[in-house]
């Protein structure tokens, strides 16, 4: 590593108990170290960005020096606020340092390593990625807390001992102090922090991150009229009705999967602004193609335009110095147009087949059909066999071989089955509810269509979306089950992006058993065998989707481990054990970033009331358990149960000498199976 930025200091030897045995391994993993800071006692891995750089001189002249050398450097700055600097002696400026290229790690440790200069009292920091936060700072500055007010000659004297000065007492808050490195320290701050905590001397110490606050997870031109991305109440609708993409994106954001739009086509020469960055370089057209000579898309009217707007409009992209329009569920998913007229002509819906065969030959990861057609009450009963196995061929084979994800439409008919081919079983269909989380009725014959093919429901009414002639809907919104699909097919771009190892059955899943239902909804939900994901309504199934879920839920499982004890004398039965007062250790590491609470073992995949796994009960075979997460800093506050655990029952490990509590008392393993779990 280069002195002065990633030392030695977080690389500490830890001490690791394991089988009886100590077994010693640098900083848990040597892959994710030294990028990390505490919270809470618990590791906060970060992840460099090479693109900038801090900078901290002692002087004015220093400054305009550097300035002049360096013309992509950022003003100088005094890094503590005046009110600080009439209490202390302390002052330094600093700036940010754009890099010329992005470099590699290696390329940006060195540059950081060359710019600072004890000489010149010069004291660099990297910059780290910090998703939707954009850049994340780290500036020379840390903070400490004390145990005790009586501990500030300690402080001061760990502070002399790591070249580090005390800069400020917090005077509302006299525990914390704020410190700083010097050009003679042989850490960053943030190493020098993690030093400080892990003395064990103080109740705390943490690093001075540097981020812009977000008061939206996004900036786009008419954001605020998309509540069905983040519903604050706009418009007299229910706060909280909404997909909860804000907490997804924490996550995912669609990042290399494709979704196809099987559909009027999406605009182009030109492309709508707010869509050009993600159109996929291939487009078909299915009306005058055919897969032996594909013809590229053709736009026939501005319907194709709206649904990819709702799927994978950019996030946060100006024009000029001005942002413009929407943010799509999926912002950074490719859009592949697969366009088809929606006219009675000759072999129109065969052709749709042929569509969607095409897109899964070209690389197609989800698909979005916002179309279909009555096949019940007065209408005739015309399905298409060769449709149906165009959809089962994308299903099964598409991915290749972990099956794409296919989306259509519930129906605009206010009927109570769905159309086709949403109504097939290998598809997701889905229904349309307003901003206030009901179904959407317009009139006896306008409305979503519900009941027992219904797989989820997503917003579907006052879609403000792309339009043709690079516009907005933002004036004249659009309704549907047409752009509730769409929703949909987004969250499943989420989660392959989050986890591309998935198949088709396990995404499905992943949707389908992450819902937000009453009191959101204003739905009551029952129990039905039937339904082997929870509590179901007939007209909003299961529920809301609910993307950060869906996104989180299809996550791949931790190895964990178990001390579980037999409190009975002598050997149990072989084939039942008594597991009593078991100690179970929460997942490590910590799958999520900072803010999720371990609250427990489950035996069911919702992590229900009263199915919590207390280690009490009698053990008879290999079992699954689900380990229940609580968001803790996310917005919604949902209860995450997202990770399966398949354990195996194995034989006495060690008998203890003497007894422990209990006269006779022996210990037992119980460990996960080695591989990597997924939801199934």
């Amino acid at each position: 590593m280069f002195a002065g930025f990633f030392s030695t200091c977080t690389m500490k030897e830890m001490e690791n108990e394991e089988n009886g045995k100590r077994v010693s391994k640098s900083a848990e993993d040597t892959t994710k170290a030294p990028y990390f800071f505490y919270y809470n006692g618990e590791k906060q891995y970060l992840e460099l960005d090479t693109r900038y750089m801090f900078v901290s001189v002692a002087d004015e002249e220093t400054a305009n020096s550097f300035a002049l050398d360096h013309t992509k450097s950022s003003s100088f700055r005094i890094d503590i606020s005046e009110g600080m600097r009439s209490k202390t002696q302390y002052k330094r400026y600093w700036a940010t340092l754009s890099m010329d290229d992005k470099l590699s790690e290696v390329a940006y440790l060195e540059k950081l390593s060359g710019t600072r200069s004890t000489e010149k009292n010069i004291i660099t920091a990297p910059y780290f990625k910090g998703g939707d936060l954009g850049e994340i700072g780290l500036s020379n500055l840390f903070y400490v807390k004390l145990k005790s007010l009586n501990d500030y000659d300690l402080l001061c004297k760990e502070a002399v001992k790591e070249n580090a000065v005390v800069v400020y007492q917090n005077e509302y808050l006299p525990l914390w102090y704020m410190l700083s490195v010097t050009v003679n320290s042989n850490c960053n701050a943030m190493e020098m922090a993690n030093r400080f905590y892990e003395s064990g001397l103080f109740a705390c110490a943490e690093p001075d991150l540097m981020y812009k606050l977000q008061f939206s997870c996004a900036n786009d031109q008419f954001f605020g009229q998309q509540w069905n991305l983040r519903n604050i109440g706009q418009s007299n609708g229910k706060s909280g009705v909404d997909i909860k993409i804000c907490d997804a994106w924490q996550f995912s954001t669609g990042a290399g999967i494709t979704v196809a739009v099987v559909d009027a086509g999406i605009q182009f020469n030109p492309y709508h602004p707010d869509l050009a960055a993600n159109m996929h370089v291939s487009s078909f057209d299915c009306e005058t193609g055919a897969l032996a000579s594909p013809v590229p898309q053709v736009v026939y009217a501005a319907h194709g335009t709206q649904v990819a707007g709702v799927i994978g409009a950019l996030r946060n992209n100006v024009v000029g110095s001005t942002t413009i329009g929407i943010a799509g569920v999926a912002p950074d998913a490719k859009l592949m147009s697969v366009s088809n007229s929606g006219d009675a002509t000759t072999a129109s819906m065969i052709n749709r087949a042929i569509g969607i065969s095409w897109a899964v030959a070209n690389g197609a990861d989800v698909i979005n059909c916002s179309w279909g057609w009555q096949i019940t009450g007065s209408s005739p009963y015309i399905t298409y066999t060769q449709l149906n196995d165009a959809i089962s061929d994308a299903v099964a084979n598409g991915r290749n071989g972990k099956g794409c994800v296919v989306v259509f439409a519930a129906g605009n008919e206010n009927s109570s089955t769905v159309h086709y081919p949403a109504s097939l079983s290998n598809v997701i269909a889905v229904g349309a509810i307003n901003r206030n989380g009901q179904r959407w009725v317009a009139g006896s014959g306008t409305g979503s269509n519900y009941g027992t093919d219904l797989d989820v429901v997503a917003p579907g009414v006052d879609i403000v979306t792309t339009t043709t002639g690079s516009g907005y809907t933002n004036s004249t919104p659009v309704s549907g089950t047409s752009y509730a699909a769409p929703h949909v097919a987004g969250i499943a771009a989420l989660i392959l992006s989050y986890n591309p190892n998935l198949t088709e059955p396990q995404v499905r899943m992943a949707i389908q058993q992450t819902f937000t239902k009453s009191p959101v909804l204003p739905y009551t939900f029952s129990s039905n065998p039937s339904r082997p994901h929870g509590d179901w309504n007939t007209d909003v199934r299961y529920g809301l989707v609910n993307a950060a879920w869906a996104v989180v839920k299809s996550a791949g499982g931790y190895k964990v481990s178990f001390d579980l004890n037999y409190s009975g004398a002598g050997t149990p039965p072989a084939d039942q054990y008594i597991l009593n007062n078991g100690i179970v250790t929460k997942p490590s590491p910590d799958p999520f970033r900072s803010g999720y609470t371990f609250g427990g073992w489950y035996t069911n995949s919702f992590c229900s009331a009263g199915s919590e796994f207390n280690f009490s009960s009698h053990i008879a075979s290999n079992i699954t358990l689900y380990a229940k997460w609580t968001a803790t800093t996310i917005s919604t506050g949902i209860d995450l149960s997202i990770f399966t655990y398949n354990l195996t029952l194995q034989s006495v490990s060690a008998r203890l000498s003497g007894s422990v509590g209990t006269s006779g008392l022996e210990f037992f393993s119980l460990t996960p199976n080695s591989a990597k779990n997924y939801l199934v």
